[in-house]
Order: C-alpha cells, then sequence, then structure tokens
C-alpha cells in the first residue's frame, strides 16, 4: 500500500493511493477528516483483477472483477471507519461462474430443477453497499447462448431476494424465465 497526499492538524487530503488485495490492485484518491471523537473519509476507488469469489462465494465461485466507485466512512475513532462505510459504483465480472445454481437447467425445468453451476463470459451492473448490506441493480449476465438480467439486495444477516429474468437460445426457439432467488448467500436457492 502507498500514497501520495498533504495532512494538516485536521486531515489529509490523498492525491493518490493504491495497493494490492485479493490478487489484484485498488488505487484511487481520498480525503481524510478528523475532529476530535468524529473521523471521516470519502473518495474514490478503482478496482482491477481483484479475484470475485471472495465477495460471496456461493453465488459467484470464480471470476476476475473491476470496478470503479465512491465511497465514504465515519466513526468515532479509525478502526470503526468500516463499519458506517457506503460504497456505490459500477462493475464487471471477466469469465466467472455462478457457483451454485446452473440458470440454463432453471429455464428449461421452469425452475423445477437448478441443480449445478453457470458460466459466463461477462457480467456488469451497479452495486451499492451500505452499512453490510448490498444491493445490486441493472445486473446482465452474458454466457454464449444464455443471456440474463438480475437485481438483488442482500441484508446485513446475508438474507438474499433476487429475481432472474433470463432467455437460452435453442436450434429451434428460445426458452425465457423469470427466477427468484431466495435463502441466504451462504446457501442461495432458485424458487419459480
Amino acid at each position: 500500500f502507498g500514497m501520495k497526499g498533504s495532512a494538516t492538524a485536521g486531515g489529509m487530503q490523498v492525491k493518490e493511493w493504491d495497493g494490492q488485495a485479493l490478487n489484484g490492485t485498488l488505487s484511487g484518491a481520498a480525503r481524510v477528516r478528523w475532529a476530535g471523537n468524529n473521523w471521516n473519509v470519502d473518495g474514490v476507488t478503482t478496482a482491477r483483477g481483484i479475484t470475485a469469489a471472495v465477495f460471496a462465494p456461493a453465488l459467484l465461485s470464480e471470476g476476475r472483477a473491476e470496478g470503479t466507485g465512491k465511497f465514504s466512512m465515519s466513526g468515532s475513532e479509525p478502526a470503526k471507519l468500516a463499519s458506517n462505510g457506503h460504497l456505490e459504483g459500477n462493475f464487471t465480472v471477466h469469465k466467472g461462474v455462478l457457483g451454485s445454481f446452473d440458470l440454463s437447467r432453471a429455464i428449461q425445468t421452469g425452475g423445477r430443477q437448478a441443480q449445478g453451476r453457470t458460466q459466463f463470459s461477462e457480467m456488469t451492473g451497479q452495486g451499492s453497499y451500505d452499512r453490510g448490506a448490498v444491493q445490486l441493480r441493472n445486473v446482465t449476465i452474458g454466457a454464449g447462448a444464455l443471456n440474463a438480467g438480475a437485481s438483488a439486495d442482500i441484508g446485513q444477516n446475508g438474507a438474499l431476494t433476487d429475481r432472474i429474468v433470463a432467455d437460452v437460445r435453442t436450434a429451434s426457439n428460445t426458452l425465457r424465465a423469470t427466477l427468484n432467488l431466495g435463502g441466504t448467500v451462504k446457501d442461495p436457492q432458485v424458487r419459480n
């Protein structure tokens, strides 16, 4: 980790920072302010080539992620900043795998059979993290004959609510389905 900037008695202006994490790189700029027991940090960040599976391996078991976003954190001391953190931005995951369900099988069986994995070439979307809760919007998944759009909410306790609208092209026609995901990020369940 390294950073460049300037400091005063009331804070720091970090013009650039970068470091390695999750087998990739993180970089950005930030402003850090402190006054008594009140610490505030806000800025922008860019991630490149990080291992996506560390976030929710049962949902996304493989892939390399990149993205950009704005973040803010506050707390009574530096160690408590992350617990009040907020991040929002855009992301892309390349050559990934949805780790606990097969979207093509779920579409072909009307959601009755979904066991397996879904390989994809690219997933894009917008996401936000707010004090442990995650929202994913405008998610698109491309995997050859399979195309899907999704949105998901993950509660602070790990509860998952997701809606996927997908189609798969076969030699004779195109099959479409709307699937709902529930359960938790550790044990996602497909429902039709």
